[in-house]
């Protein structure tokens, strides 16, 4: 019998969209997905980019800018990010 596995490479960044392109981020993970895909078989890559790490980001020091942004992204964007990971791990069951 032969198995057609997909992969799937799932990063999560704290870094924003701009910074994520500009410091290269996605070219060497698109490259790393491209020699993974030719390597083993099928390959997707999912990043989720400016994550937040905090529940909270007034209880924790935090030395990175615009704290009040990463509150509000909380709410904002995690139901997105959390759908598209669901949707990641349909299509792994489905493949």
């Amino acid at each position: 019998m032969i198995y057609d596995f997909k992969y799937q490479f799932m990063t999560n960044q704290n870094v924003n969209d701009e910074i994520y392109v500009e410091r290269g981020f996605e070219d060497t993970l698109t490259r790393f997905t491209g020699i993974m895909g030719r390597t083993l078989g099928s390959c997707e890559l999912l990043t989720l980019t400016n994550t937040v790490q905090f529940d909270d980001y007034s209880k924790d020091v935090y030395l990175m800018p615009d704290k009040e942004e990463k509150s509000n992204r909380l709410e904002k964007i995690l139901a997105q990010d959390l759908q598209k990971t669901f949707d990641l791990g349909v299509r792994l069951i489905k493949s």
